[in-house]
């Protein structure tokens, strides 16, 4: 680069200054080293020298034509690195992360030159320079990988953030909107193409250099039609559950694109567009896990994810009511009220289904609408009235108490979790509704979760309500069951174990003031009901409770 120009004839014998002739003799020796990785380090070398060259002021008149021999060195280094393999690995792949942060400081520096710097060598060829050769790389049809062509503008736009003043990309910025709409022609001759992981990178690697009213600055190229046609049905056939082409990896690629075509648009439209798409994904029963993805990657983005559902918020609303109220009467189809064996099941052999997807899906996303999943949205997306509705889901009422399901509900899990976060502050008896529901179902949620938290110092007050309330219906249902000429096995391993559980909370209520375990307080103390008990329900129900204690405890619970 830096051999001076022969001042006679401004050339060698073939007519080329000594820098044409060293720099293609280079490029020409790509092909003679040893191995990949030497031979991108010539690549980087040859785009590294030649962007020099064309930075210079033009030494003569004519220096045009070198000039152009220049410009095709670093072109041939730019389609190099846009048609590398992105298998490489080791030396290779470092070879071509330094070319590909060499072309993208020369292609900003070889743009501001054309429009600042007039007396430059490449400002003389700008329009052939940009217009053809550039374009024809860029715009290739045949054999530009569209991974390296985004990190190529990752590199480019990260050297813009970094730099201090301000940068112009004009002349980059047609190239780039030319690209996006290739990128989009497929979808014009087939309704069911859907891009690809690559086409959504390069697409939003591009709309990070381009806003997207320039991408669609012309009527044939609507936005909203591109965003509500094209979008829409990709963001769809990504979420439904009922889909064949449902991928999680997509959809957040489809909501990362929304993102970014509306970083330019009016705030007001955008919402408007989102509570559109919104509906059409809630119509086409999204996959749960899919669904708080998208919306978590719009929070990390800086979204206000409430404010968004907000614009549609009866929608949303709904639709988290239905989840809700369908979770719990599909744990009621799949596990019918069967007969239990004391000697062989009892409560706490359960086992949560913790490997159970769809449990784990509807789990995660109810917590995440309470703002109670800290790896998701910290901000509740739903109202209260939502979780009220909840609570009628999962939480029977005194007629319906005697057919709770035992088997373990992400809608309780959640509610439970609510409570425990002191969330539940505007409606206390819907925290009194939730423990006893949890009292009946109990289980891992029981004796892992609630049982625990009760019996801690703080929450005297709670569990005194909680182990009245439990006593009242325990004594209720055992008089009720009493009366009955039929012996009925199930209910009466349901009390049992019901009244168990009481047991163990007055067993670790160490207050003062708390109750002592006792056969009076589940009900079994009334010798009233003994007198009058036309069958052996009640014996029954006594020797299985203290089955459940050591022998030298059952004693203390006739006190």
């Amino acid at each position: 680069a830096l051999l001076p120009y022969q001042d006679d004839s401004q050339g060698d014998d073939d007519g080329l200054p000594p820098q044409c002739n060293v720099l293609t003799s280079v490029w020409e020796g790509r092909t003679h080293v040893v191995g990949v990785a030497d031979s991108l380090q010539v690549v980087q070398a040859v785009a590294e020298t030649s962007a020099f060259l064309l930075l210079r002021p033009q030494q003569y008149p004519s220096q045009e034509v070198f000039s152009e021999v220049i410009a095709k060195c670093w072109i041939r280094s730019l389609e190099t690195h846009l048609t590398t393999s992105t298998t490489i690995v080791g030396p290779a792949l470092q070879a071509h992360s330094k070319l590909c942060k060499t072309l993208s400081q020369g292609w900003l520096q070889l743009d501001q030159a054309c429009r600042n710097k007039p007396q430059t060598a490449i400002a003389a060829i700008s329009d052939w320079f940009w217009k053809q050769q550039v374009a024809s790389v860029v715009l290739g049809k045949q054999g530009v990988n569209n991974q390296q062509m985004t990190r190529l503008l990752d590199e480019v736009h990260e050297m813009l953030d970094s730099a201090s003043d301000a940068v112009d990309t004009s002349l980059l910025s047609p190239i780039l909107r030319q690209k996006f709409h290739l990128l989009l022609e497929p979808s014009k001759t087939n309704p069911g193409w859907a891009p690809k992981k690559d086409v959504y990178m390069l697409w939003v690697a591009i709309l990070h250099l381009v806003p997207s009213t320039e991408i669609f600055s012309c009527e044939d190229d609507n936005l909203d039609a591109f965003v509500m046609n094209n979008l829409l049905t990709w963001m769809v056939r990504h979420t439904s559950s009922l889909s064949e082409q449902v991928d999680q990896q997509l959809a957040v690629l489809d909501t990362t694109l929304f993102f970014n075509l509306s970083l330019s648009k009016d705030p007001a439209d955008t919402s408007s567009k989102w509570s559109s798409i919104l509906k059409e994904v809630l119509a086409a029963q999204p996959d749960l896990q899919i669904l708080m993805d998208c919306f978590v990657c719009l929070w990390k983005k800086g979204w206000k994810v409430q404010n968004l559902v907000s614009s549609s918020r009866d929608v949303f609303s709904g639709f988290c009511t239905h989840v809700a109220a369908m979770a719990v009467q599909d744990i009621a189809l799949a596990n019918p009220y069967h007969h239990h064996k004391m000697d062989e099941e009892d409560s706490e052999s359960e086992v949560m289904p913790q490997n159970d997807d769809k449990y784990l899906k509807i789990a995660r996303f109810l917590r995440a609408c309470v703002g109670l999943d800290e790896s998701a949205i910290t901000e509740p997306l739903v109202s209260q009235s939502v979780v009220d509705s909840w609570v009628d889901s999962a939480c029977q009422t005194s007629e319906e108490r005697e057919n709770v399901e035992t088997e373990p509900n992400p809608v309780l899990d959640t509610l439970v979790a609510f409570v425990k976060a002191n969330k539940v502050t505007d409606n206390v008896e819907n925290a009194h509704r939730i423990l006893i529901q949890s009292w009946r179902q109990g289980g891992i949620l029981w004796n892992g979760q609630v049982l625990p938290w009760l019996v801690e110092s703080e929450n005297t007050s709670l569990r005194s309500t909680v182990l009245e309330l439990a006593s009242a219906e325990s004594k209720a249902q055992i008089t009720q069951l009493a009366s009955s000429t039929d012996y009925q096995e199930d209910l009466a391993w349901l009390w049992t174990e019901r009244a168990y559980r009481l047991l163990q909370l007055c067993a670790g209520d160490h207050s003062s003031t708390g109750p002592r375990p006792s056969l009076s307080i589940v009900g079994l103390g009334d010798i009233g009901i003994w007198e009058n008990e036309p069958s052996h329900f009640l014996t029954q129900c006594l020797m299985r409770l203290i089955r459940h204690f050591e022998q030298s405890r059952r004693w203390s619970l006739f006190a």
